[in-house]
């Protein structure tokens, strides 16, 4: 009746006695929900929808408004905490990706690189979450298992050039030269991935002391992806005394970077 009458802060008052008397009040907490979305007290929205969605088996609007007032809070132990019982009671890949995000993103790695390998269980093709498992894997000192992820998905997928690229970089990081040459030569003129690819021949040939090669392959991942390559390939042929073709991408880089400032002021 208050809400009714506009009379917010009373009905305020008597939404929140009632709930507190009984979590099992949905009517009172929906409606007391509604209210405080209209007052914006979102700390009391947050613990009111703490009540109400496992007692409506997490509704998707209302769940997703939930993870945002948690993130917009600052609440990572909450949001942790919700995001693993919406993926128990939805089983939606897509939570269980976020769990493992925001896991890595606080350093909790071993749990990430639990999620990473039941999503992958789940949905075998994610390449974003096959990339992120390596990376886990590899910054905790574990690339023989991230050497061995990729091994295994290369045998189910030979043609893969995600799995290629990914698997000549990880050789290319752990020092198996030959291998990493021979994965990275196979996507090299794909345009996903020429800029990378050629970028680590390039790295791959200027250890072996090759330096016209290391520059040919470099200028080929520039020519791909200029704004990603230039500065590097600025700085090589300064080193080999080209200043003649490194002054002209300097000046590029300059005008770019002049634009691009112009444009955010």
């Amino acid at each position: 009746l208050y809400a009714q009458a506009g009379t917010m802060d009373s009905a305020r008052v008597y939404y929140k006695k009632a709930i507190d008397a009984s979590d099992q009040n949905l009517e009172a907490a929906y409606e007391y929900s509604l209210l405080l979305e209209v007052i914006r007290d979102y700390k009391e929205l947050s613990r009111v929808y703490d009540i109400l969605l496992p007692q409506l088996n997490y509704p998707r609007s209302m769940l997703d408004r939930q993870i945002l007032l948690l993130q917009q809070a600052g609440k990572d132990s909450s949001l942790l905490a919700l995001l693993s019982a919406a993926y128990d009671a939805l089983g939606e890949p897509g939570y269980l990706k976020s769990h493992m995000q925001l896991l890595a993103q606080n350093g909790q790695d071993s749990a990430a690189i639990e999620d990473a390998r039941e999503l992958l269980s789940e949905t075998p093709d994610d390449s974003l979450t096959l990339k992120s498992l390596v990376q886990l894997l590899s910054k905790n000192q574990r690339s023989g298992e991230a050497l061995d992820t990729l091994n295994e998905y290369h045998r189910r997928n030979p043609k893969s050039r995600f799995i290629l690229f990914t698997l000549g970089l990880q050789e290319a990081a752990m020092n198996l030269n030959h291998d990493a040459e021979r994965h990275l030569n196979k996507v090299k003129e794909d345009s996903l991935y020429a800029g990378g690819a050629y970028f680590a021949l390039s790295s791959l040939a200027l250890q072996k002391g090759d330096t016209a090669k290391a520059i040919k392959d470099l200028e080929s991942a520039y020519k791909a992806e200029p704004d990603t390559y230039g500065s590097e390939m600025a700085w090589r042929y300064g080193l080999s005394g080209k200043y003649d073709k490194a002054y002209p991408i300097l000046d590029s880089l300059v005008k770019s970077e002049a634009l691009l400032d112009s444009m955010i002021s």
